[in-house]
């Protein structure tokens, strides 16, 4: 007994059972559970390739030997457990991999009945689990007449699933994958398979050998040879499970008031994105510093943010493998969405809009200046004397000149407003009509007015011409109803309100 150094012992005999796998069905594809036969110990042997033609040794609590059957050409093996009494150890031998004549032995452990594979990565846990790299010479041991089994427990085994994890971090599924009862199939893109070609791989890239890591694996802390994980990292990131993740394209930021809205590109197979923001540049995804949000959606709208101060953001994507590198960094200054323009006396005569960065008049209800921009006056929109957009009662006519430059038209309001000099500029004009629509303020019930009143008092609940035409129509230009804030063709002979708007740069 001294052989096994098992720490607990049980008072019960095992018997050892030699078993060839029968030929299981194994369906492909992604790692999902196994529906194993009911009362069958059943799963795949495979080191990247299946073991084809290996004999599988199973020794348990109790039992009676079963028939002996070889692995099928997919690894797939399965005997039935009628009579069997757990825990077991289980062994592959013999065969071949990739037409090639297998010499190793591997090795499993079985806690319950159901899936149980055979893979270098579960020859890992077991070295880690006994506690010594001889497995071969260990498995030898387990016999009725002097061995009996007392710590292959589901804690035990656990326990050592989990130090074979922290050893192999990077193998990034392997943090939800069990190599022991995850069923898989021995083929490309299966995630377990992929994990297999790739510990396969990093062995030859560094010339470390099974027998090492299993060295390595048997100390009460795995810690595989230096270089191996940095070689275990490039050997997955070669494999379809572990290829490189695309990065998340097209971040835009887009400030607001307090608040920024995030958008990107989708990343097709991503599963969920993660958000990182600092008010530093150069945002590293380790940094304690970053403002971390894991898992959001495009458009990410972050509230609660300070006016004023620039904030840097990137996002990842995260699918099955694991997270992206980060996207592209940008930035974006939340800020009020106006601020206020003195005119003399007047600190509020215009309105910056600190978003858009256009500059608009104010209305007001005072009648100094002879109430120039008093806000009940109205103005029809005439702008052209070649184009027939006034009506004489008969047909459609060009207005004249006159009657464009007059004070009771949009444009001799404006000419009015730039002799005056509002703010200090000459320069006002008549808003596009999506220019105007950039004013209208969402969720205003209806009859509005559909403004920010803080910035635009004095604003009725109506028509607001724009110096946008429609096209093909000369009688008609386009303007926005305050009191629904909806886009409406108005008649340019008819009078409607006038709110002048200008570059703020």
């Amino acid at each position: 007994m001294n052989r096994i150094e098992f720490t607990r012992v049980l008072t019960r005999s095992v018997t050892t059972l030699f078993i060839g796998a029968v030929l299981a069905s194994c369906g492909g594809g992604a790692d999902v559970a196994q529906t194993s036969a009911p009362n069958t110990l059943s799963g795949v042997a495979a080191v990247g390739y299946p073991i084809v033609g290996g004999t599988v040794s199973v020794v348990c609590a109790a039992g009676v030997v079963p028939t002996i059957n070889n692995t099928s050409a997919t690894g797939a093996w399965q005997v039935s457990a009628v009579g069997l009494t757990l825990p077991c150890a289980v062994r592959v031998s013999g065969g071949t991999i990739n037409g090639v004549t297998s010499t190793a032995m591997y090795h499993s452990l079985a806690n319950s009945i159901g899936t149980v594979n055979i893979t270098p990565l579960t020859d890992l846990i077991v070295a880690n689990f006994a506690q010594r790299s001889d497995l071969d010479v260990w498995f030898a041991g387990l016999n009725p007449a002097v061995v009996v089994q007392a710590q292959i427990t589901p804690a035990s085994v656990d326990a050592a699933l989990a130090n074979l994890r922290t050893a192999l971090t990077e193998l990034t599924p392997l943090g939800t994958i069990n190599p022991i009862t995850t069923a898989f199939t021995p083929t490309a893109g299966n995630t377990t398979d992929d994990m297999l070609v790739a510990l396969k791989v990093a062995m030859t890239t560094t010339g470390v050998t099974h027998a090492a890591l299993l060295s390595n694996a048997s100390l009460p802390i795995f810690t595989p040879p230096t270089g191996f994980g940095q070689a275990l990292t490039t050997a997955f990131a070669g494999t379809v499970s572990g290829g490189v993740k695309p990065p998340v394209t097209g971040l835009i930021a887009t400030a607001g008031d307090g608040q920024v809205t995030i958008s990107w590109n989708p990343v097709a197979g991503a599963t969920s994105y993660k958000l990182y923001m600092n008010t530093l540049p150069g945002i590293s995804l380790t940094d304690p510093a970053n403002m971390h949000h894991p898992s959001v959606t495009s458009p990410f709208h972050h509230p609660d943010l300070t006016n004023g101060t620039t904030y840097y953001f990137v996002v990842t994507a995260v699918n099955k493998n694991g997270e992206s590198i980060e996207s592209n960094e940008v930035s974006t200054t939340p800020q009020a969405p106006f601020s206020s323009i003195a005119d003399g006396a007047n600190p509020n005569d215009c309105v910056l809009n600190n978003v858009t960065g256009l500059m608009w008049e104010v209305k007001t209800t005072d009648p100094v200046a002879g109430g120039l921009r008093d806000w009940n006056k109205i103005y029809t929109n005439y702008d052209s004397t070649l184009s027939a957009q006034k009506f004489d009662g008969v047909s459609s006519v060009a207005p004249t000149q006159a009657e464009i430059d007059a004070p009771t038209n949009s444009v001799g309001f404006k000419n009015s407003v730039n002799a005056q000099g509002l703010c200090g500029f000459n320069d006002w004009r008549l808003p596009t009509i999506g220019e105007l629509q950039s004013i209208v303020k969402p969720g205003v019930a209806f009859p509005g007015p559909t403004i920010d009143t803080t910035w635009f008092p004095n604003t009725k609940n109506q028509g607001f011409w724009s110096a946008s035409p429609n096209v093909g129509y000369t009688l008609g230009a386009w303007g926005v109803n305050f009191n629904d804030g909806n886009v409406n063709l108005y008649l340019r002979y008819g009078s409607r309100y006038v709110r002048l708007v200008r570059a703020g740069q």
